[in-house]
């Protein structure tokens, strides 16, 4: 944080949080994945769930007062980044192969402007109001992840009659590389 204020952390302990982190989310996500597989969840569903996730982490994060609650808060978010590569997974089944080029383009396109304008912006805000609310940029990324979490479950309820045969199965010639 860039006023030291409530968390002190050195270049180690930041060090000691990062790998813990990378080793939480790699573990626990594979696991996390294994599970709601296992159990029959819907790939919406699963996004979803990872937002929901997404949600608690970041308003944990956000009041958290204690390194130990840090740490903690890695339980949360190691299942909160299912959603960019079932988005994918999900687009190839609806898809048509024709327009699946055309629709990983525009996705990828979005992420690159949303990844772009929202890292300036979100440094902006947090600039501007760290004095005031250091937590404001937390509770803004909270708030919305609301919207990806309603179309989700809008997802969900409007496939969820859809039957697997009515997805067209991929074939061979569909998923291989073009030479």
């Amino acid at each position: 944080f860039l006023l030291n204020a409530t968390f002190c952390m050195t270049s180690r302990d930041i060090g000691n949080y990062s790998a813990l982190a990378a080793i939480s989310y790699a573990i626990l996500s594979l696991l996390g994945m294994q599970a709601l597989t296992n159990i029959g969840a819907s790939d919406a569903i699963i996004c979803l769930i990872s937002h929901i996730f997404f949600f608690g982490s970041t308003l944990w994060l956000a009041f958290a007062n204690y390194s130990w609650e840090l740490y903690a808060g890695l339980l949360l978010s190691a299942f909160s980044g299912y959603q960019g590569s079932l988005t994918l997974s999900m687009m190839s089944k609806w898809l048509e192969p024709h327009e699946r080029s055309h629709a990983f383009a525009f996705v990828t396109e979005i992420n690159t402007i949303i990844n772009i304008y929202g890292t300036a912006l979100f440094n902006y805000i947090y600039a501007r109001t760290v004095v005031n609310n250091r937590n404001l940029t937390l509770f803004i990324g909270a708030g919305l992840c609301i919207i990806p979490s309603i179309l989700n479950l809008w997802l969900f309820l409007v496939t969820r009659k859809m039957s697997e045969e009515d997805l067209r199965p991929l074939s061979e010639t569909e998923t291989e590389p073009a030479p």
